[in-house]
């Protein structure tokens, strides 16, 4: 099992037993942590294709849902089953087209304990050199290519590219744009993404920014472009920014996003509804210190900059 969905359904596990052992206040706002937790963590599988993760994940958010609305009561929430076999594994085809000196170096990779990851983009047959040149300038500078599999389809360089790195802030950042694709894809919209790292950050500030940071990725496609449009994150060791060039955040409703239970969506899907997403952003941003600012007007799309205090 891949060790980051290890520790949150860990994290799962020991907050129901320890809101069944509390009453009044201190349960219900643990409960609300749960429920903020398990709304991560479906955001988390979608961004890996875990789809029946994602799925139990949100039958578990309607069971807490009726707990904290009085519809249902405390001894009817079981504990959190997941799916078996959970592992972000290298697709057969990359695997076995890899060469002896990348197999080797892989193997060392993995050894050394960093992260391994299949990044996964396209580019235009006529301008494909530059492009890659500088996809590729992008990842050596936090990590390594290993290896490449390109083919070519439609005028475009489909390219999946086996990378490794030890960076942590990588890591948050590639996980959400893999949010952001699997909404676009559900969503049926046409999303191009695009990243820039440029810094490190401890492990630990990281993981506290992950969900914040895929929450912000998922509502920047989900409720910011329409149907077709570009979402750009950029992350430094001060500095965060998710922008996308959308419609737009209503004057009327700006002041209220980070309201707890606050949506703009009409029903609850998988993706949107809960009310919890930038929630989850502000009241994480804030215990680490730091602050978030929005940018936007009506059609000239949203930006959102997280600032965070200047490390010691």
């Amino acid at each position: 099992m891949n060790d980051e969905f290890e520790d949150r359904l860990a994290r799962i596990s020991t907050t129901i037993e320890q809101i069944r052992a509390l009453e009044g206040k201190d349960r219900r706002e643990l409960l609300d942590s749960l429920f903020r937790n398990v709304h991560s963590l479906k955001a988390a599988a979608h961004a890996n294709g875990l789809t029946d993760l994602a799925a139990r994940a949100h039958e578990f958010e309607d069971l807490l849902q009726g707990v904290r609305t009085g519809r249902a009561s405390l001894d009817e929430l079981p504990n959190f089953n997941c799916p078996p076999n959970i592992e972000t594994v290298i697709p057969a085809e990359i695997r076995d087209s890899l060469k002896d000196e990348e197999r080797h170096r892989l193997a060392e990779c993995v050894a050394e304990n960093a992260n391994i990851y299949l990044v996964e983009t396209n580019f235009d047959v006529s301008n494909f050199d530059r492009q890659f040149q500088q996809l590729r300038e992008e990842l050596n500078r936090t990590g390594e290519v290993i290896a490449t599999a390109p083919k070519s389809e439609k005028g475009k360089i489909n390219f999946r590219i086996l990378y490794a790195t030890k960076s942590d802030l990588y890591r948050i950042v590639d996980q959400a744009v893999r949010s952001g694709r699997a909404v676009a894809e559900a969503t049926g919209k046409d999303v191009a993404f695009s990243m820039r790292i440029d810094g490190s950050l401890d492990k630990s500030v990281c993981d506290a920014l992950a969900d914040p940071l895929m929450h912000l990725v998922r509502n920047a496609v989900d409720h910011g472009i329409e149907t077709k449009g570009h979402v750009a994150i950029e992350a430094t060791d001060t500095r965060m920014t998710v922008s996308d060039d959308g419609r737009g955040i209503d004057p009327s409703i700006r002041e209220k996003i980070f309201e707890p239970g606050f949506s703009t969506a009409p029903e609850i899907t998988s993706f949107s509804g809960r009310g919890v997403g930038l929630d989850v952003v502000k009241s994480a941003i804030e215990k680490l210190g730091g602050a978030i600012i929005v940018s936007t007007g009506p059609g000239t799309g949203t930006k959102f900059e997280i600032r965070l205090p200047n490390p010691s």
